[in-house]
């Protein structure tokens, strides 16, 4: 949306855009461990063990759609067991960085 169209009439125009180039400037802490660690590592967990749990049960006693679901359930759990020991090991040995 154009500044002009937006900000036209509002009497804090100017500490705003102060405001976010303060923001622009700050440096922090990378974030990039943390986002992998929450977002990536769950999702690869899960499709890695599914596609175990599928090739361990494919053409055993089971159906395909049985095989399936209970393959979708072992990978859901293996999920939360290592989102768990994650939580572990950030408590005992300190937040990831």
């Amino acid at each position: 949306m154009d500044k002009q169209v937006f900000c036209q009439g509002c009497d804090q125009e100017h500490r705003c855009a102060e405001m976010y180039r303060r923001l622009g400037e700050s440096r922090g802490p990378s974030v990039v461990l943390k986002v992998i660690t929450a977002f990536l590592l769950p999702i690869v967990v899960f499709i890695v063990s599914f596609a175990v749990f599928e090739r361990l049960l494919a053409g055993g006693k089971y159906s395909e759609g049985v095989s399936t679901f209970l393959s979708f359930v072992a990978a859901l759990g293996v999920v939360f067991a290592a989102i768990l020991i994650v939580r572990v090991f950030e408590r005992r040995f300190g937040k990831i960085r």
